[in-house]
């Protein structure tokens, strides 16, 4: 791997989507529409694909589409466009942004930023060699001091990337900060790159002003967007940059060798949306405010303090009132106990811990999805395993004692005592904390640690750490989100599954077909007597630890693990 592509993160918005679809929870995360697109937009594109406008148009767009464009931004914005030397359309505005920062950016430039973001901006100007440079937008209301901003800015930097209105917190710049803004890129010879995909997406009476409409500004800035948000139509990848004749012709050298060309049938359908009436763009925006309302009530009832967004269709959340710990436990809590999907606040900004007290959720979603989400919210809210049994950074107080309930009864003539049936052991099992009073696990006997042997597996790792005076055998097991391990059970063995890290569903009981299923967070522990059957689900990225009956030759007694997860002997993996 290249050090290019290892100093890339993965995407914690597509991380926490998969978590969705694994725990059949509401995704709130990713910012995508469960509702249709335009019917009549639907049909211009069934419409170009019987025509066959199916092969490869011309590389920077197809001669209708740009002409709809030139149309659409003369008739918003007063914008005088020339569709020939001004406009590159692209495979969405994620492959418009990169390709602009690469257009332009040298290695050793640096591109300002604004934080929170939008995470794909930062990592594009790492794939151009440029240095993200990154400026706070401040609490409560997102503004920006221009005293740090000018900070920001020196003779190395060569654009400046804005969102606007902005992903993750709803902010709409202001004229004046657009102006703040604009006077700096001149004085240093900026260009701004102005994502401004959610243009159509204010409440409040706010208005978007676009970029390129500040004075001084038309020659300086690369605007991006797309059909994607406007319209509903996030899979189709149809985007596009509008900047000046010298900018446009190098972001169309790049976007030629990176996708060629956007799909043609759908630039025609573009060209259908782009001309819908000015009533569509005003259902739209009642549409969301009346979204952003009921997400608003339905955070702010379940305990959390929603900030009011101006534009776009996401809130960033404070869960500081709720103690869930930090973010990343509170959001894969949410996920696999409350089956509602979010994306910790830190993956928006380049510390981390600016973003640890914050979720993000969105809010692109049907009525009556979002009130299905706020019931399991509520209900959630109300549980007692609601808050983490683990100790997330030190943040919530552990409880004094944490005992779980005793399993289900296995059914008649199955438990201890009795044969075991044709399709299972006959044993039940016996759930219970091993916390003490301080929310730690009571220390463990001193031990012998044997060198720990990693085992590589299709779903993780194994990772054997300990042995114990001819009665166990201790490993910790890392299961990838999504994953199962089989259905087994021991004709001798005891075993002890003590869950580190991330959340479990595990299945239990005397037989296949009387198997209970329990959710199992850090810190939980489960005692599986000899012949109790019994398979272990990760509903997110998993780590437990194992310890089990073994034969002679093994000393000591049982390791528990240090480090984070709060258990005494030797280090975690």
């Amino acid at each position: 791997m290249s050090g290019k592509a290892a100093s890339l993160t993965e995407s914690v918005i597509r991380e926490m989507t998969r978590l969705a679809l694994a725990s059949d929870a509401i995704n709130l995360a990713q910012g995508f529409p469960d509702f249709p697109a335009p019917a009549e937009v639907k049909r211009a594109a069934c419409a170009a694909i019987e025509a066959d406008i199916n092969q490869y148009p011309i590389t920077w767009g197809s001669p209708s589409f740009r002409a709809a464009l030139t149309d659409k931004y003369r008739r918003d914005y007063q914008m005088s466009l020339d569709p020939e030397r001004q406009l590159c359309v692209t495979c969405g505005a994620t492959e418009a942004m990169i390709a602009a920062i690469i257009a332009i950016a040298d290695p050793g430039d640096e591109i300002i930023i604004f934080e929170p973001f939008y995470e794909n901006y930062g990592s594009d100007a790492v794939i151009a060699g440029a240095t993200p440079h990154y400026v706070t937008l401040h609490e409560p209301d997102w503004a920006l001091n221009e005293t740090e901003l000018a900070a920001a800015f020196s003779d190395r930097t060569r654009a400046i990337v804005l969102n606007n209105p902005n992903n993750p917190t709803g902010k709409v710049f202001s004229r004046a900060e657009l102006m703040a803004i604009g006077r700096l890129c001149e004085k240093f010879g900026v260009v701004a790159i102005s994502d401004e995909i959610y243009e159509h997406i204010v409440y409040d009476g706010a208005r978007h002003i676009p970029m390129a409409t500040i004075p001084g500004m038309e020659d300086r800035t690369i605007t991006v967007s797309a059909l994607s948000k406007t319209y509903s139509v996030t899979g189709w990848r149809v985007g596009w940059t509008i900047a000046p004749p010298a900018e446009t012709d190098a972001i169309r050298r790049v976007h030629d060798f990176l996708t060629v060309g956007a799909p043609a049938p759908l630039q025609e359908a573009g060209a259908a949306a782009l001309r819908l009436p000015a009533s569509y763009y005003t259902q739209l925006a009642d549409g969301y405010q009346q979204r952003r309302d009921l997400m608003l009530e339905i955070l702010q009832q379940a305990g959390f303090r929603p900030v009011r967004p101006a534009g776009a269709y996401y809130t960033m959340t404070d869960i500081s009132a709720l103690r869930l710990g930090d973010d990343q436990g509170a959001a894969r809590r949410l996920v696999s106990q409350a089956r509602v999907a979010a994306v910790p606040g830190s993956s928006f900004y380049s510390r981390p811990e600016l973003g640890t007290a914050r979720l993000r959720f969105s809010f692109s979603k049907r009525l009556e999805t979002l009130r299905e989400a706020g019931a399991r919210l509520a209900e959630w809210a109300g549980r007692e395993d609601s808050r983490p049994a683990a100790d997330y950074g030190g943040q919530r107080p552990r409880p004094a004692e944490r005992v779980a309930q005793e399993s289900p009864r296995p059914a008649e003539g199955t438990g201890p005592g009795h044969s075991r049936p044709a399709d299972g052991p006959g044993k039940e099992a016996h759930v219970a904390s091993v916390q003490d009073a301080s929310g730690r696990a009571a220390p463990a006997p001193s031990a012998k640690i044997y060198p720990a042997a990693r085992q590589e597996k299709p779903w993780g790792y194994e990772l054997i750490f300990a042995a114990v005076s001819d009665k166990y055998a201790g490993k910790v097991i890392h299961v990838n989100a999504g994953h199962s391990l089989s259905l087994q059970y021991h004709r001798e063995k005891d075993e002890t599954i003590s869950v580190l890290d991330g959340e479990a569903l595990i299945e239990y009981g005397p037989a296949a077909g009387e198997l209970t299923e329990q959710r199992f967070g850090a810190g939980d522990t489960i005692h599986l007597p000899p012949g109790v059957l019994h398979r272990v689900r990760a509903v997110s990225d998993l780590t437990f630890a194992e310890a089990s009956t073994a034969g002679p030759g093994w000393r000591d007694d049982v390791v528990r693990l240090e480090d984070r997860y709060g258990r005494s002997g030797t280090s975690a993996p």
